[in-house]
């Protein structure tokens, strides 16, 4: 008979923590929820939404996103990673993405995005490291079309642009097709806050 009372306890103990576990959880998640203003040149807006769903007006395809602790994980529909960290600032809970040099933070506001922008603006950079930092940050990457119909993958030297083709009211499609392209930047152009005219050929 104890034995049995020691074993519901312990039962009903664990029971808690797992509750208390998951109230925690999803507190940090709610927290979160919203719409938030990036501190970098683009000006993307993040939203997150209570299903665990996000999207980005410039930085990143759609997709989705969990919360462990203080890290935001956001996983695009290409099943690319990125993390940002969610942070105390002075004028409220900030979400941080470190990368230099293009780390950047997302407010609650556009008004305290502008004004951390306008507070960190870069220095010109010399041509020797805007080549370095455009072909090795800015244009590798994967991008895709509004209507996600193409997507580009970038690597340093070659584009592969994907068409996924033309949906019939079947749902079939057509006329996909993969094309490779090799490119070398011919020109850049910059101002002392973000860059201008990339020029590829």
């Amino acid at each position: 008979m104890h034995h049995n009372k020691k074993s519901i306890l312990l039962i009903f103990i664990a029971a808690v923590f797992l509750v208390i576990i998951t109230a925690c959880s999803k507190g940090s998640s709610s927290k979160i929820v919203g719409t938030w203003y990036s501190d970098r040149p683009d000006n993307d807006i993040l939203t997150l939404s209570k299903e665990g769903r996000y999207t980005s007006s410039v930085w990143l395809a759609p997709g989705a996103y969990t919360v462990e602790g203080d890290v935001l994980r956001l996983t695009d529909s290409f099943g690319t990673t990125k993390e940002l960290l969610i942070q105390s600032h002075e004028s409220g809970q900030v979400l941080f993405y470190e990368n230099e040099p293009l780390s950047r933070t997302y407010f609650s506001s556009q008004e305290l995005a502008q004004e951390s922008l306008e507070a960190n603006k870069p220095k010109e950079l010399t041509p020797e490291e805007l080549q370095t930092l455009v072909a090795g940050e800015i244009i590798p990457g994967e991008w895709i079309s509004y209507d996600e119909s193409t997507d580009l993958v970038i690597t340093d030297k070659e584009i592969t642009l994907n068409y996924h083709g033309a949906k019939l009211k079947s749902g079939e499609l057509i006329g996909a097709e993969t094309v490779l392209y090799s490119y070398v930047i011919k020109e850049i152009t910059q101002t002392l806050d973000m860059l201008t005219k990339l020029t590829i050929l």
